[in-house]
């Protein structure tokens, strides 16, 4: 049996997608990706690891529209759309890691050639 969202699933799911393309593409358009934190206003990536962090978010807003796609898909194939969800997440959250570890080094190599 093919699985069925709600309306507001579906297109809670399709704005958050919008909003996170336009952030990323956004942001590497600036070269000024900013990142929110928990517990901090955040921080901005710039280079190469404001390029993978809006990799992750392509990659999240693809894991997001995969729901709306299952809906109107009628063939009996969730298994699918479930190993495309798990293996998008996983590659999501890697490419974001990556990203932030580049900001660090690269933050770090800064500091040590600022310092006499």
């Amino acid at each position: 049996m093919p699985n069925s969202f709600s309306p507001a699933h579906r297109a809670f799911n399709i704005s958050q997608a919008v909003v996170l393309l336009a952030w990323g593409a956004y942001g590497v358009y600036r070269d000024s990706l900013w990142v929110p934190g928990r517990r901090t206003s955040g921080g901005l990536l710039h280079g190469p690891s404001a390029w993978f962090v809006c990799a992750a978010m392509v990659v999240t807003a693809a894991n997001l529209l995969t729901v709306v796609v299952d809906h109107y898909d009628t063939r009996n194939n969730e298994h699918q759309y479930r190993r495309f969800r798990n293996a998008s997440q996983i590659v999501a959250w890697s490419l974001f890691l990556v990203g932030l570890v580049l900001s660090i080094v690269h933050n770090a190599d800064q500091t040590l050639r600022a310092t006499p």
